[in-house]
């Protein structure tokens, strides 16, 4: 008898989900070990099949690069002998990447490992498949008619649509849109 995950009857069976950009990163991170417990054992079950995109990759490569550098200053000023980390500080200048005498060109070998090894986390030990989704034509106008009719942000019914419409000729029947967005 041949494994659940092996058995052809059983692979039509398999749960899509897409990870939105904050998945990934709580994913990364471990932030939550049940999300990345459970994640691992239902892949290795063979029970689910995980999906992203290159946009959702390319969100996840603007933030953990934000997120290196901030962890760049807070272990440079922590190290030092004076004085705490005035965190509000810190979030004013989160996005100019320059602060307190630490330059982000400094850090960016460092950093651009880090979110390179992060990538073949996500491929590797996650399985999550990001390839098979492209930002084609056809996204563009369900795209608008969502953000024109919601409060949904553009690059959340970006994300929500690229996960319906993976490539311009397929359309998911049934997928999951994990995020923790409001």
């Amino acid at each position: 008898m041949l494994p659940w995950s092996d058995n052809p009857i059983h692979l039509k069976f398999k749960v899509k989900f897409f990870l939105d950009t904050n998945i990934l990163a709580y994913l990364v991170d471990k932030t939550y070990s049940g999300l990345s417990t459970t994640i691992k054992f239902l892949v290795q079950c063979g029970l689910i099949e995980l999906k992203s995109s290159h946009y959702v990759i390319f969100e996840f490569v603007g933030i953990r690069k934000r997120e290196h550098f901030m962890r760049a200053l807070l272990q440079k000023n922590t190290n030092k002998k004076s004085g705490k980390v005035n965190l509000s500080s810190l979030l004013k200048y989160k996005d100019g990447f320059s602060h307190d005498g630490l330059d982000y060109f400094t850090e960016s070998k460092s950093i651009r490992g880090k979110i390179m090894r992060e990538l073949e986390k996500i491929t590797n030990e996650f399985e999550v498949d990001y390839e098979t989704s492209e930002i084609h034509n056809d996204i563009w106008k369900p795209t608008y008619d969502i953000v024109l009719s919601s409060k949904i942000s553009r690059e959340d019914s970006l994300v929500a649509i690229s996960s319906t419409f993976p490539t311009t000729l397929i359309k998911e029947s049934a997928i999951l849109l994990l995020t923790n967005d409001n």
